[in-house]
């Protein structure tokens, strides 16, 4: 009860308007009890719930029971103004299981632990004690509020994810532990997320210090283009991303949503908000597309994107192990770039360009 008392009145401080949703069913409890321990299941959660509804503390938007297959409505809550006056103490964020396994829905399920999922853990768990031994900020940045007693950081204007858009957007410093998520399978996916500087956006991380010293952070130029093609034991020639004719960064987003779809339908679907929702020019972008990337056109709208993923995110652990495990050095990762201390800016470059020519011949042969 603890603890959702103190997630509302975070959300209070922030948007008093804003709803937090959870489940009633018996069965979305039972599902992931791998991921959320013994103290949060149905017995627990939603009776609290109802008590602090009772007790003027939550406000109750929906009560949803849902059916085997759901409602489509999820049960929500927000918090009573008053909570936006409560004392807190500092949040300690712990993200639980380090090693999850999404259903192709994106849906957690369980599974069980082989040495494979041990080892990854362990690995896990020894970067994150390095991690949590490193003073990791933002430096100065006109606009945004930062509050080090709750560990937060106010960016106003915009979305976490995306660099661009509108919306307000709440970082929480204390949440610095690194876990992985598989898709589907052991062989898909696999990225690590959990840092709070993945959730800073790219023009603002070059504001990012490690233990005082500024930072500076190096990516992969059109990483799985390359790895796509090294598959297919061809050589990427050119910008991947440029078609005449096209826009560049509709064309980029093209390429990524032909990786990452399952089939064409979703493929032309994705496209469409990127082309006016033109459908004419979504199938034309397409198949240009698909001209220009000849030798690997058969990747596309198949599903290539998560195993491409899990190919990175190895890149990924390789370079941790190494420069972080091995070495002493702090490395911040996102999903195909790095952030470092300055002064470490060759030695990344030099980790980064070895993970790649090991990944690079893993996948050729």
């Amino acid at each position: 009860m603890a603890s959702i008392i103190f997630d509302a009145a975070l959300s209070a401080r922030e948007d008093s308007e804003r709803r937090i949703s959870y489940s009633r069913r018996k069965a979305f409890y039972s599902a992931v009890g791998r991921y959320n321990g013994t103290d949060y299941g149905y017995e627990t959660v939603v009776p609290a719930i109802d008590a602090l509804v009772e007790a003027g503390l939550l406000i109750e938007h929906n009560k949803m029971r849902g059916g085997p297959s759901g409602t489509g409505v999820q049960s929500s809550f927000r918090p009573a103004p008053g909570l936006a006056e409560i004392v807190l103490p500092k949040p300690d964020y712990r993200v639980g299981e380090l090693i999850r396994l999404k259903d192709m829905n994106g849906t957690l399920v369980s599974y069980r632990d082989t040495e494979r999922t041990s080892r990854d853990r362990r690995f896990l768990e020894a970067v994150n004690r390095h991690i949590a031994d490193v003073d990791i900020r933002l430096g100065h940045i006109n606009g945004v509020k930062m509050d080090e007693n709750r560990g937060a950081i106010f960016f106003p204007g915009f979305l976490q994810w995306m660099d661009e858009g509108f919306g307000d957007h709440t970082v929480y410093t204390r949440m610095n532990e690194l876990y992985r998520v598989y898709n589907g399978n052991w062989t898909q996916g696999g990225r690590f997320y959990g840092g709070w500087w993945q959730q800073v956006r790219g023009c603002d991380r070059q504001h990012l210090l490690i233990d005082g010293a500024a930072t500076i952070e190096l990516d992969y130029q059109m990483l799985h283009p390359r790895l796509l093609y090294a598959f297919a034991g061809q050589k990427l020639a050119g910008d991947a991303y440029t078609l005449d004719g096209w826009d560049r960064k509709v064309c980029k987003r093209a390429f990524n949503i032909l990786l990452n779809a399952s089939n064409y339908p979703q493929a032309v679907g994705a496209i469409l908000p990127h082309v006016d929702n033109n459908r004419r020019l979504a199938v034309a972008l397409i198949a240009e597309m698909k001209r220009r990337h000849a030798p690997v056109a058969s990747s596309f709208h198949s599903g290539a994107g998560l195993r491409l993923q899990n190919v990175d995110a190895e890149m990924l652990k390789w370079v941790l192990r190494h420069l972080t495990l091995r070495d002493g050095i702090t490395v911040l990762p996102i999903h195909d770039s790095f952030i470092v201390e300055k002064k470490y800016q060759l030695v990344l470059a030099s980790a980064m360009d070895e993970a790649l020519a090991r990944a690079t011949v893993c996948v050729g042969d």
